[in-house]
């Protein structure tokens, strides 16, 4: 449900700042373009590491460099994804242009998710998982400057913050 109003908040967000036709959808635009190189970037990963793995496995060798550890073959197959992807976006750009600024949005797209999901995991793997929830907060029995309280207080806002400076410089065609 929630996922849905977000779909369409992102779809009326033109209509909303009022903005000339031609940019009206550039938040849909970039919303879409952002799942399918996330489902492509997801596949390419998977498939990376699979010859990676595969690689290790036809040699035996237990001393294989690109195998040495999780996070190098991590950083290697998410590299090698992200190329392949640099070279599908290039031939998607032909058939089906998208705005400088649909890219633009893409990148603020990419980071408010990243900052999402940290607030995520801080308040699944910190809160939860040591039974504090918001009425410990309110009874005072967590303090509101430990870290984790922090950062669920001031990263959603920074967040919204950044949201609306976004959607104002997009008004204001600065981006």
């Amino acid at each position: 449900m929630a996922f849905g109003v977000l779909v369409l908040l992102i779809a009326v967000i033109g209509y909303m700042l009022r903005v000339e036709k031609e940019r009206r959808f550039d938040f849909l635009k970039a919303f879409g373009v952002i799942i399918v190189q996330m489902f492509a970037g997801f596949v390419f990963i998977v498939l990376f590491f699979a010859v990676i793995f595969g690689l290790n496995v036809m040699t035996q060798s237990q001393e294989a460099p690109l195998t040495e550890g999780l996070f190098s073959v991590a950083a290697l197959a998410i590299a090698l994804a992200g190329v392949v992807l640099y070279f599908v976006l290039r031939l998607q750009m032909r058939f089906v242009p998208v705005s400088m600024t649909s890219l633009t949005i893409i990148e603020y797209y990419i980071q408010w998710s990243l900052i999402y999901i940290t607030v995520y995991q801080v308040v699944f793997d910190n809160l939860l998982s040591k039974a504090m929830n918001v009425q410990s907060l309110i009874e005072g029995d967590i303090s509101i400057t430990e870290p984790t309280a922090v950062m669920i207080i001031v990263l959603p806002a920074l967040m919204a913050t950044w949201i609306s400076v976004i959607l104002y410089k997009f008004k204001v065609k600065e981006i």
